[in-house]
């Protein structure tokens, strides 16, 4: 639907969907509705990666795509990292309805600066002559282009038929998984087994999602400088993608934590 509609219309409809199933979740009344609504919000989240994909396709020159699309990327965990704190406060400070109620907002917010600003570098005002065509020159890639002139769009069958796209997925969920891992349940332990205030266990939340954002950040530049397009073509992302996995392993420390640096007394 991102090649056939567009990024603008697709990314913007689900952006809305999103944000209003986020803010309809605090007037939920019951099981039934506040489920509705998480669900109706997930059908709307479903829209930003490959709508952001495209977007940086479409948008960023091949070399600079490693720091872009942790930035993007980076989103998903630099929201939980201040989005912690901030639901923290707010259900300390009012309540949980309160706190859906002004996400929701918050997206309708973007929503608009998305409707105003975002379209192709082809069409955009805003952007100067010479910046767009640097953009359209060299976005691709001259070996890309060449190689690509005159082939047909893949297939979806075709693409599922790679064995390549079932490892991705089994990675991606296993990075998802180890997000709503942090999301869900280490919030709940910190308040059942160590008895935090909320907004204390939002603190804590937040802390490995700031850590995350910035660790990425560097580890995106460092990929950009060591993997040069002949590094690339001979195979050498994978062990980058290994180590990485291997830096991940860190997670299975996790049971063996049983306190925090701040005292229980106080919290």
């Amino acid at each position: 639907m991102v090649d056939r509609v567009g990024t603008k219309t697709l990314m913007g409809g689900g952006l809305f969907l999103w944000t209003a199933a986020t803010a309809f979740t605090g007037f939920g009344w019951n099981y039934a509705s506040i489920l509705g609504g998480r669900l109706l919000m997930g059908a709307g989240e479903a829209t930003s990666y490959p709508g952001g994909g495209r977007v940086i396709r479409d948008w960023i020159l091949e070399g600079e795509r490693g720091m872009v699309t942790t930035l993007f990327n980076g989103g998903s965990v630099a929201g939980p990292a201040i989005g912690a704190l901030l639901v923290g406060w707010l259900v300390s400070s009012f309540n949980w309805r309160v706190a859906f109620v002004v996400l929701g907002c918050i997206g309708l917010v973007w929503l608009a600066a998305w409707v105003m600003w975002f379209g192709p570098p082809e069409r955009v005002s805003w952007l100067s002559a010479g910046e767009r065509t640097k953009i359209l020159r060299e976005r691709h890639g001259r070996e890309l282009d060449v190689a690509h002139k005159g082939s047909d769009q893949s297939s979806l069958l075709h693409i599922m038929s790679c064995p390549a796209m079932y490892g991705l997925m089994i990675s991606q969920a296993c990075v998802v998984y180890n997000s709503y891992l942090f999301l869900t349940w280490l919030p709940t332990y910190l308040q059942s087994t160590l008895h935090l205030t909320v907004m204390n266990t939002g603190l804590l939340t937040a802390i490995p999602y700031g850590l995350t954002v910035v660790l990425s950040l560097s580890i995106a530049r460092f990929s950009d400088l060591v993997l040069r397009p002949e590094v690339l073509r001979a195979g050498g992302r994978r062990f980058f993608v290994v180590a990485m996995m291997v830096m991940g392993l860190t997670i299975l420390a996790a049971p063996l934590v049983h306190g925090t640096l701040l005292r229980r007394s106080k919290c």
